[in-house]
């Protein structure tokens, strides 16, 4: 069943529409906020708060934009206010993120190509390490660049639709992905001389 039609009957108050909506978008949802707070118990959180905000507010959705598109702005305000709030609070050793434990544990999957033609041993560790470099280096990101990088790259949004998820133009997408790929070459090269 398609979103629209799932939300329509969730604004009939149909729980098993608005159930199936929650388990279709949670996961991408969740993936999305780690990459912006880099902390899951926060993503999960601010994940749990923007469906709060869904639920209540799904009368007030226009369907201008998709479902997906409306939902990953509510995710994107809860993460926003959870960063706020954090730059309030002390940082807690705690509060770590541990890519290792991040949703299913699959790896940021910007270097795919690097794995085609079955690796040896050698050529698996090194992606690995590779891949453990660039989660890294999207991390250190700021979270403008994180987000557009995430979007475009990790979730294959169409620069059109992440601009209208973020609410900024099609070249201000551009200039992002332009300056976060820009920066994570510079953490990467940086991290190559240092090795």
């Amino acid at each position: 069943m398609l979103d629209k039609e799932l939300v329509n009957l969730a604004r009939r108050n149909d729980e098993a529409a608005m159930d199936t909506l929650i388990r279709r978008h949670y996961p991408s949802s969740l993936k999305l906020a780690c990459s912006i707070l880099r902390n899951t118990p926060d993503a999960e959180d601010s994940v749990q708060s923007a469906f709060l905000q869904v639920v209540r507010n799904l009368h007030r959705y226009e369907e201008r934009s998709e479902f997906r598109t409306w939902l990953v702005r509510i995710v994107l305000n809860q993460c926003l206010m959870a960063l706020r709030r954090r730059r309030r609070t002390p940082a807690s050793l705690d509060a770590t993120w541990n890519p290792q434990t991040h949703d299913d544990g699959s790896p940021i999957d910007l270097l795919s190509t690097l794995a085609a033609g079955g690796p040896s041993p050698e050529d698996h560790l090194t992606t690995k390490q590779v891949t453990n470099a660039v989660q890294r280096g999207v991390r250190g990101l700021p979270p403008a660049y994180r987000t557009a990088i995430h979007l475009y790259h990790l979730e294959e949004t169409p620069v059109e639709n992440v601009a209208r998820t973020l609410n900024i133009t099609s070249g201000a997408v551009k200039s992002r992905l332009k300056r976060g790929r820009a920066q994570l070459r510079n953490r990467l090269s940086y991290c190559a001389n240092v090795a």
